[in-house]
């Protein structure tokens, strides 16, 4: 038997709730065109009446109407707005529910429209249905997709190429997508179906379009990879398996990862070598913007469509009860997001808890896939950060003596690192010279330790 796709199966199933005299059918979907096309078009022989405001009023004249009502659609639009008035209108809607029960006279059928499924009063429960419209699964998608590219009159593409292109659209509905592709071909004549422009566009279409606008997009990362930061290997080395288990189809991103670092200890350096590194979308959010369980599932909501990119959660203050509640529904969520969550402490071996936070003390430490600190660079980590820095500004040279300089950087971050260099070679140009020297750096070190501890006093 083939199977139904999204729309049809919808249409079926309400059909039949509306035949076997149903009186509430709670209706659930982001998608509200396809949604009120796919019911004018399935009840097309009943009379449609839309409310949208007014509700009260219109729902006792209907009521107190003593006219012969047949084969009539009530359709109520996001009913999640009902506000003060919620009680007194689910109090005229069962009182409609047991008049289409009683009354052969009154065949009215309520349509209950929301963006998002709200539990009904105890009292409605037994004369109501609920039913979803989800979004499209892939062969539904792949029909979308190829229908669009037959209307255009473009030549046809691979279907491997559609399927995979198909895949990065899971998680919209069935208007963002025909949405999305078609502002992509009205932009230029064209579709692009290179796989990581596709999934970025998905990603800026979906936070532009959506609320709430907490998430951003992070873009010119590109200069940003591992090759050119130092002392971070061990994460590298990390990212490195993660992906070689999802080329073998072994396991799926959906991860949590902590890393903690004092500031400038290169944290957001090493969240754009991810990205770079994976060649996924950069998205973040701060721990701040989840300020209600409201807020924090609308956020949820918009990464399951997002589906697969690199989430940055920023630590700067939250309630604990939120947080929790948030990394553990993130945890669970149907996607292959990678998620970082970055922590600035002062000192990586202070005041910790026993599972080693600071700022996320309590929070369930088996939450996380893994946890990273990063301490101030070892002496061979120095070494290559100094090396890296001074090799992307033409300044590292046979003349120039690291040594010292190594030894005296002790405890210094990478950030601190590339800004003594910065100094250094302001000094050089002010003295009129070529090269940098052990001694601008030496100097640049001592200004540096002088105004940290100025800072800290």
């Amino acid at each position: 038997m083939q199977k139904l796709d999204g729309i049809k199966k919808f249409q079926f199933d309400l059909i039949s709730l509306v035949e076997s005299n149903t009186p509430i059918i709670q209706v659930v979907s982001k998608d509200f065109n396809n949604i009120h096309k796919a019911i004018k078009n399935i009840l097309e022989s009943f009379e449609f009446i839309e409310l949208s405001y007014n509700i009260v009023d219109n729902l006792k004249e209907i009521l107190s109407a003593d006219l012969k009502i047949e084969n009539t659609i009530l359709f109520i639009d996001s009913y999640e707005l009902f506000g003060q008035d919620s009680l007194q209108i689910f109090h005229l809607l069962k009182k409609f529910g047991a008049k289409k029960i009683n009354d052969i006279n009154f065949d009215l059928n309520v349509i209950l429209y929301s963006e998002k499924y709200i539990k009904l009063p105890e009292s409605l429960e037994s004369l109501s249905y609920f039913l979803e419209l989800k979004n499209p699964e892939l062969n539904e998608i792949i029909d979308i997709l190829e229908n669009f590219i037959l209307s255009i009159g473009f030549e046809q593409q691979d279907k491997n190429q559609i399927i995979e292109i198909a895949k990065l659209l899971i998680g919209l509905n069935r208007t963002e997508i025909e949405l999305f592709v078609s502002r992509h071909y009205q932009l230029d004549g064209s579709i692009n179906f290179d796989k990581n422009y596709l999934l970025i566009e998905k990603v800026k279409f979906l936070l532009q379009n959506s609320s709430p606008d907490c998430i951003k997009y992070l873009k010119n990362i590109s200069n940003i990879s591992f090759a050119n930061i130092g002392g971070a290997s061990h994460i590298r080395e990390y990212i490195y398996m993660i992906l070689d288990l999802n080329s073998k189809q072994q396991d799926k991103y959906n991860k949590l990862i902590l890393i903690e670092g004092s500031e400038g200890s290169g944290k957001k350096s090493i969240i754009y070598a991810i990205a770079n590194l994976i060649k996924l979308p950069l998205i973040s959010i701060e721990s701040s913007n989840i300020k209600s369980k409201d807020e924090l599932y609308k956020i949820l909501s918009l990464l399951k469509s997002i589906r697969v990119a690199i989430l940055w959660i920023k630590i700067d203050f939250f309630n604990k009860q939120l947080f929790e509640l948030f990394l553990r529904e993130l945890r669970n969520l149907d996607s292959e997001l990678i998620s970082i969550v970055t922590e600035t402490v002062k000192d990586l071996d202070s005041e910790l808890d026993s599972n080693g936070f600071q700022c996320l003390k309590n929070i369930d430490f088996w939450l996380f896939d893994r946890v990273f600190r990063i301490y101030p660079p070892d002496k061979f980590e120095r070494d290559e950060i100094f090396k890296i820095h001074l090799r992307k500004r033409g300044q590292f040279h046979q003349y120039i003596n690291l040594s010292r300089v190594i030894n005296e950087s002790e405890n210094l971050s990478g950030a601190e690192i590339e800004l003594i260099i910065k100094n250094g070679i302001e000094k050089m140009l002010i003295d009129n010279r070529n090269q940098i020297s052990e001694h601008d750096l030496l100097d640049s070190i001592k200004i540096l330790r002088i105004t940290r501890s100025k800072s800290e006093a």
